[in-house]
């Protein structure tokens, strides 16, 4: 099943204009920034909650003296760059269907390279997952990203050496939760199960021998890949190899090579996109939602 590429576009109706309408200046920015984390905030010296805008600063001050910084402990620390080319980066990504590269941001924000890697990734930093433990229908799976792959001449077998495990957990009727992984062993991936997925849960998988012991905590079904089945009943992978499609497409045509190193940055990135697909809040405000994580 493919990500239905209408319902993602759907959570993205938030123009250009309406972007130039709401952030026109930095100023603007650090005074959303500001309301967004501080707007509940209760002077400790004198438990006033009213602020302004301290002069030359990116600082708000109580009329007793106490200052806050909205900045401090988010992704613009310490950065020179204007607050509204953030905003704005954090817009392109919001619009774009396959990730946002470097090069692009270099262009489209008139910042070095270097300043624009850094942006793209501190964005990215924002949208880290966090999936909790739950009940439901879940289907498991991995795939392999990286390199060309060959095949054995004895046996018709992909070999995924120079490919890097990633795995994941789909939640019909909810999230997706992927994570880049040293190697598919039972213990490895099922430090993730048992993490995510709650005792007496229903699981789908394929017929992978590492798979076996699930039936142990969970009803585990299965469809048998290597005999082209793909769907028997309600019991498919074909929703998470749907994601997997979604995550390479972006990676193939956007990135063309992601190290492993940055892999997991990335698979973080799309599946922040893959869970936000339903959203009726456009997705620019969803990542400006994660800065107060």
């Amino acid at each position: 099943m493919n990500l239905d590429i209408g319902q993602y576009l759907g959570a993205m109706q938030y123009s250009i204009i309406d972007f130039e309408r709401e952030f026109p200046d930095d100023d603007v920015c650090l005074d959303y920034i500001f309301n967004v984390r501080y707007r509940d905030y209760v002077c400790p010296l004198c438990a006033k909650k009213t602020f302004y805008r301290v002069k030359g600063r990116k600082s708000y001050a109580c009329s007793c003296g106490h200052q806050v910084n909205p900045l401090s402990k988010t992704i613009f620390k310490n950065s020179t760059t204007s607050l509204r080319l953030w905003f704005f980066a954090m817009y392109l990504f919001s619009q774009s269907r396959h990730g946002v590269p470097a090069a692009e941001l270099q262009r489209q924000l008139g910042v070095t390279y270097k300043t624009a890697w850094r942006i793209g990734h501190k964005i990215r930093d924002l949208m880290k997952q966090n999936m909790e433990k739950s009940e439901g229908v879940f289907e498991l799976d991995e795939t392999y990203v990286g390199g060309k792959q060959r095949r054995y001449i004895s046996r018709n077998k992909k070999n995924p050496k120079k490919k890097i495990p990633v795995f994941g957990i789909l939640k019909r009727e909810g999230d997706v939760f992927a994570v880049v992984v040293p190697n598919t062993q039972r213990y490895t991936l099922g430090a993730y199960i048992w993490k995510i997925i709650a005792r007496g849960s229903e699981v789908c998988t394929d017929e992978a021998p590492v798979n076996n012991n699930l039936d142990q905590r969970y009803v585990h079904h299965t469809v048998n890949h290597s005999n082209r089945e793909y769907v028997r009943g309600s019991v498919t992978t074909n929703r998470l190899e749907g994601f997997w499609s979604f995550l390479k497409n972006a990676i193939r045509s956007t990135h063309r090579v992601v190290s492993k190193k940055y892999l997991q940055a990335y698979v973080d990135e799309r599946v922040f996109f893959y869970n936000a697909r339903n959203s009726d809040v456009p997705i620019f405000h969803l990542i400006l939602q994660r800065l107060t994580r």
